[in-house]
């Protein structure tokens, strides 16, 4: 059973998921947001082990990415993140 942690709804640079905070660390799942109407968003995320990746996401959808993922690299405007958790 996932729930949601948190969420990011602007552009982000080089930013934790999980903040120190509250317990750092990587997600497993996590669900990437494009409310752009006409362009694909590219976030650009790192795993655990510090290889960064990129997801596309269609225009005005949504992507689950089942990754262990630890902190987004960057992500354009208008879109969001919401980290799922066990």
């Amino acid at each position: 059973m996932y729930r949601a942690f948190y969420q990011f709804g602007a552009s982000l640079t080089n930013q934790d998921l999980i903040p120190d905070a509250y317990g750092g660390g990587a997600v497993p799942a996590l669900i990437l947001n494009n409310e752009h109407a006409s362009d694909a968003a590219k976030f650009q995320l790192m795993s655990p082990q510090g290889l960064t990746f990129d997801v596309v996401v269609p225009p005005e959808d949504s992507k689950i990415v089942e990754i262990s993922t630890r902190r987004v690299v960057g992500s354009p405007a208008d879109t969001s993140i919401v980290i799922l958790t066990q």
